[in-house]
């Protein structure tokens, strides 16, 4: 059921992945929307330094939307640890999936799902800020008032505007921040040997470093997309070096696996914390993505999260579309239970792996090193593991089923 045709559209704000990913999926449902983002709109340009590892779940997802994108899939994945040579080491095979995940261009994709939306006539507000937003009350529904004066009646507010969220703080939502005392240095490497459509990632005393696969260049050399997250010291270190001495740095902190890397994209740095919202709906208004949670990039789950919260998302408003209750907190009751639980979930999770592997000598270490020797023995352990850490179903053979020419 959709809108009566004078009824006012959904307003989606933000027009990053997630903000996008939801206008595209309330269209293909029949719902309209409208979507407003005050930056200008993106272009083809696509900076490689920035990938997001998508999930089996969501590429699905997004492939039934119609979302076509250059990716580059994985089927392995391979952690271990700075105090000794014990590795975890997950497979696709093992849980019944051609692939893990994909690796994909955060800029490309962004740059497809708005191609999608626009070819699909919804409409977009480049350059559209939200100054005021009268919320609902007897009976008549939000209403946006943007910085140019225009207002524009709404059905619903969706708020996927970011991390610092000014409607969040409109609405008068507090959050819940962890601050990780660390920055992500974040660059694109040609390596001497190739990545082995794995991904790696490496604990060490001051955070985690991240080689995440990218598809070869123009000239046949090997790339990876690199995160290497590190306490606030040493990143601002990192990011001081010349390129020969970063490169240097780099292939020794990942002890070489990929042979030497060779050269790097010029590096960017920000800083890093976790955030929780203490609700993800008000009236007139509902929370999704960064708008909701902001995690640790240490298992590049944040914009599959951001996604799943679409896919819960989309069912409950097109209930509260029948019942004629959008506006109601308590219609998304259910969305904000499921989705809230998962997040923080992955919240603790990423707290505790950081404490996990913080610098640790003697019987700790040693011990950290028995654990990890024997999780990697243990297939049923490991595949749970690896289920909760990639958002796989729980169970080998019980992953959402692979669509054929998936792009991403």
């Amino acid at each position: 059921m959709s809108l009566a045709p004078d009824a006012p559209p959904l307003a989606v704000i933000g027009g990053g992945i997630v903000g996008c990913a939801l206008a595209l999926a309330l269209d293909h449902a029949g719902v309209p929307v409208v979507l407003l983002d005050q930056g200008p709109p993106p272009g083809p340009e696509s900076d490689p330094r920035r990938g997001v590892a998508l999930a089996p779940d969501v590429l699905v997802f997004l492939a039934g939307l119609g979302v076509e994108v250059p990716h580059t899939p994985y089927a392995h994945m391979t952690v271990w640890d700075h105090s000794g040579p014990a590795a975890l080491h997950f497979s696709a095979a093992e849980v019944g999936l051609p692939r893990l995940g994909a690796m994909v261009e955060n800029d490309r994709l962004r740059w497809a799902l708005t191609q999608t939306l626009d070819a699909r006539g919804v409409p977009l507000r480049w350059g559209a800020r939200v100054s005021q937003v009268r919320w609902p009350s007897l009976g008549v529904g939000p209403q946006l008032t943007l910085l140019d004066g225009e207002t524009l009646p709404v059905a619903l507010v969706c708020a996927a505007d970011g991390g610092h969220s000014p409607l969040r703080g409109l609405a008068g939502i507090g959050v819940q921040d962890e601050p990780m005392h660390q920055r992500a240095v974040v660059t694109a490497v040609v390596t001497e040997r190739p990545h082995e459509a794995t991904a790696w990632q490496r604990f060490l005393p001051t955070g985690p470093l991240a080689f995440l696969p990218l598809d070869d260049d123009g000239e046949g050399r090997h790339r990876c997309s690199v995160v290497w997250s590190a306490d606030e010291d040493r990143a601002r270190a990192l990011e001081a070096l010349d390129d020969d001495a970063f490169c240097e740095a780099l292939s020794e902190a990942f002890e070489y696996r990929l042979g030497a890397v060779l050269s790097a994209a010029p590096r960017a740095a920000f800083p890093l914390q976790q955030r929780h919202a203490e609700r993800y709906a008000a009236p007139g208004l509902v929370l999704l993505g960064d708008a909701a949670h902001v995690v640790h990039p240490l298992a590049g789950q944040g914009v599959n999260l951001g996604l799943r919260d679409v896919m819960a998302l989309v069912p409950a408003l097109r209930a509260g579309l029948r019942q004629g209750t959008l506006g109601d907190p308590a219609q998304f009751a259910a969305y904000e239970r499921h989705r809230r639980r998962d997040n923080a979930l992955m919240l603790r999770a990423f707290s505790a792996l950081k404490r996990g592997f913080a610098p640790a000598s003697g019987p700790t270490a040693w011990l950290r090193q028995q654990g990890l020797g024997f999780l990697d023995h243990q297939p049923v352990l490991r595949r749970r593991f690896m289920a909760q850490a990639l958002g796989l179903a729980p169970e080998a053979g019980a992953a959402p089923p692979e669509t054929s020419g998936v792009s991403p």
